[in-house]
Formats: structure tokens, C-alpha cells, sequence
């Protein structure tokens, strides 16, 4: 039993003092020491930390957001796509209820191509924005809207 528990001790030691980590020309006194994540395949990656801090944030979305960076990209229905670069935008039949944002008109769209932008057969409530084409806002259900 006393073997065992001096392997079982030693085990220990081995396995934890496995780091790996260079501390050669580090200065603790004079606080040569940065914290942070190592790791480079972090969203926040230190490049300048000698101590990974277990800070490291990873991927938290589908599109590859990190903890609320990126926010230009956005998850719709299975697939990611960039806001900046938004060219077209095909919302039809989508059973999409409220108000249209003028910040819409901010989009890269080509507003009178057909192709190009479709909200139609939704029930989207005036007031609507100015580039949003007519054919879109007669086709909206505004039975329920206030």
C-alpha cells in the first residue's frame, strides 16, 4: 500500500509540473511578468503575455464572432453574412412584423432592382423608409399594424 501511494504521489508531480513554459530572462522583481492568453487561436490573443491567465475566449457563434466583436456578421437562417457587404437582400414571405429601420437605406442595395431587394408579402407597419421601393410597401399585410 505504501508502494502505491508513493507512485500514485509521484504521478502527480510528474503530470503537474509538465508546463512548459520559459520563465529564462524574466524578472519577477521588476515585473517583467505579462498576463494574459497564449493561446493564438484565441479571440484575444496576447501576444505581448509571458503567463497564459486562462483568459482565452473562443468562438462563441456560428459566423465566428468573438464575444460580441465582428458584430457585422450576422447568423440567418443557417448561413453568415457580412452587413458592410450586403449587396442584396431577398426577405420575402418571410412572416417579418414591425417597423423597417432607416438605417436600412445604409446598405449597399440597389433599392429599384427587383433582385436586389425583396420584402414583399410580410407584414412590415409604416412608417416606412424612403428607399425602400414601392412594390415592397404595397404588398405588406397592415391589417395588424397600430
Amino acid at each position: 500500500m505504501k508502494t502505491l501511494i508513493k507512485i500514485l504521489c509521484l504521478s502527480v508531480l510528474w503530470f503537474s509540473c509538465d508546463l512548459n513554459i520559459d520563465y529564462s530572462g524574466l524578472d519577477p522583481s521588476a515585473g517583467d511578468y505579462s498576463y494574459g492568453c497564449t493561446d493564438e487561436t484565441a479571440c484575444n490573443y496576447n501576444p505581448n503575455a509571458d503567463i497564459n491567465n486562462n483568459s482565452c475566449i473562443y468562438e462563441v457563434d456560428e459566423c465566428g464572432n468573438c464575444d460580441g466583436q465582428e458584430l457585422e456578421w450576422v447568423e440567418l437562417w443557417g448561413e453568415c453574412y457580412n452587413i458592410e457587404t450586403t449587396t442584396e437582400l431577398n426577405l420575402s414571405s418571410s412572416n417579418l412584423t414591425g417597423e423597417i429601420p432607416e438605417s436600412i437605406c445604409d446598405l449597399n442595395i440597389n433599392w429599384n432592382y427587383p433582385y436586389s431587394f425583396n420584402i414583399s408579402n410580410n407584414q412590415l407597419c409604416p412608417p416606412y423608409p424612403e428607399c425602400i421601393p414601392q412594390s415592397s410597401i404595397d404588398s405588406q399585410d397592415t391589417s395588424n399594424c397600430p
